[in-house]
C-alpha cells in the first residue's frame, strides 16, 4: 500500500492496469500470524504452499477511489505498465486461502484495505514523517 500512498502525494494517482482488477490482499500482522502457525506445525505441513489472503478479494477501483477521498488527490487514472514490476501490480489475483484455515487454524483478523484505508494511510504517513 505504501507505493499507492506515495503516488497520492503528487496530485492525480496514476496506477498501472485497467479498471475492474481485483486483488487478494493480507495485512502484515495476519501474514505474520500465519507464518508463526506454519512454523509451529512444520513437521505436519512441510512442503505445503499456503495462499495467505483475506476471505475476499478487493476491487482496485474501490481502493483507488477511497485513496483519492482520504488523501485529497485529484482523482486517479490507469496507465499501461512499462516494466515487469508494474505489470505484476496489474495482475488480478483471486486466491483460495482455505488450506491455511483448515491445517493451521488460521483466520485473518484485520479489516480489508478499503474498509480501513484511512487508518493504514495515517500509519504510513507517521512512518515516513509528515507529507
Amino acid at each position: 500500500m505504501g507505493m499507492m500512498f506515495s503516488l497520492a502525494q503528487g496530485g492525480k494517482v496514476i496506477w498501472f492496469g485497467k479498471p475492474g482488477a481485483r486483488q487478494s490482499l493480507i495485512h502484515a500482522d495476519d501474514l505474520a500470524d500465519m507464518y508463526l502457525r506454519a512454523a509451529e506445525k512444520a513437521p505436519l505441513v512441510a512442503g505445503v504452499i499456503f495462499d495467505a489472503a483475506n476471505d475476499f478479494s478487493e476491487n482496485v477501483d474501490e481502493i483507488l477511489a477511497k485513496l483519492v477521498e482520504i488523501t485529497g488527490a485529484d482523482g486517479y487514472q490507469y496507465v499501461e505498465p512499462t516494466n515487469a514490476y508494474e505489470t505484476a501490480c496489474t495482475a488480478s489475483a483471486i486466491l483460495r486461502p482455505y488450506l491455511a484455515r483448515t491445517l493451521l487454524g488460521w483466520q485473518p483478523k484485520k479489516p480489508g484495505a478499503v474498509d480501513n484505508l484511512k487508518v493504514y494511510y495515517d500509519a504510513w504517513k507517521a512512518s515516513v514523517g509528515s507529507v
